[in-house]
C-alpha cells in the first residue's frame, strides 16, 4: 500500500464490511492511519470512528478478516469466550508511558497475547527508557480514540504513538481483537495485520 492511500468508508455490516453509515477516510503513512481532514466519522466520544476506519482499511487492502458481533465486553478473557477462540490468540492492546529521562517521555501501544502480561521492564529497555508504566485511562482513550477494553492494535490518528507487538502473537494464523467497540471484534490474518500495522515485533510479554 502506498504512503498516501485514501480509503473509502464501508457501507454496511458483514464479513469484510464495516458497521454503520458514517464516512471514514484515512491515509496510511509510515504504519499509522491518519484521518483525512474532517472525513472521519464521529463516535460517541467524538473524533474518529475506529471501527469504520479499520473496516475501510481491511476492505481496501484485501486483508483476510471477519467481523464478530457479540455482547458488549471489554475484558480480554470474557471477550475471547464470546468470540470462540483460545485466549492466546487475543491481541491485548495497552497504552504505556515510557520515561526516557528528566522530563522526557513517550507513549507506545503494546500488544501482547491475551494469556500474558506485558513486561514493562522489557518495553523500557527496548526503547532505551528508565521505566515503563501504564498510561492513565484518559490518556489511553484519547490517544486511541477508543474506550478502555475496546482498543485495537493499530495507531489511528496519533502520530506520536508507536506499536510494539510481542513475538508470541506472530505464530498464529489469525488474531482477535475489539475494533474500537465493546460489541464488535474481528479475526484478522496475522500476516495481513503485520503488513498493515507495521509494528515493531519483539519479546515484550512476561514468559
Amino acid at each position: 500500500m502506498s504512503a498516501a492511500t485514501l480509503l473509502p468508508a464501508p457501507a454496511g455490516v458483514g464479513a469484510g464490511v464495516g458497521a454503520g453509515a458514517g464516512v471514514a477516510r484515512c491515509r496510511v503513512s509510515a504504519g499509522r492511519l491518519l484521518p483525512s481532514g474532517a472525513a472521519g466519522s464521529a463516535h460517541a466520544g467524538g473524533g474518529l470512528d475506529v471501527h469504520a476506519t479499520l473496516a475501510a482499511l481491511f476492505r481496501s487492502s484485501g486483508a483476510r478478516h471477519r467481523f464478530i458481533p457479540h455482547a458488549p465486553e471489554g475484558r480480554t478473557d470474557e471477550a475471547s469466550v464470546l468470540r470462540g477462540h483460545p485466549l492466546a490468540q487475543a491481541a491485548k492492546s495497552l497504552v504505556l508511558r515510557v520515561a526516557l529521562g528528566k522530563r522526557r517521555r513517550r507513549y507506545v501501544l503494546a500488544v501482547v497475547p491475551g494469556d500474558r502480561r506485558v513486561d514493562l521492564a522489557a518495553v523500557a529497555d527496548l526503547l532505551g527508557g528508565t521505566e515503563a508504566s501504564f498510561a492513565v485511562r484518559e490518556v489511553a482513550e484519547q490517544k486511541t480514540g477508543s474506550v478502555s477494553g475496546s482498543i485495537a492494535p493499530f495507531v489511528l490518528g496519533s502520530p506520536d504513538l508507536e506499536v510494539l507487538v510481542d513475538e508470541g502473537l506472530t505464530g498464529h494464523d489469525e488474531i482477535f481483537f475489539n475494533t474500537g467497540r465493546l460489541d464488535m471484534s474481528v479475526a484478522l490474518d496475522v500476516s495481513d495485520y503485520l503488513a498493515l500495522a507495521r509494528p515493531t515485533v519483539a519479546s515484550i510479554a512476561e514468559r
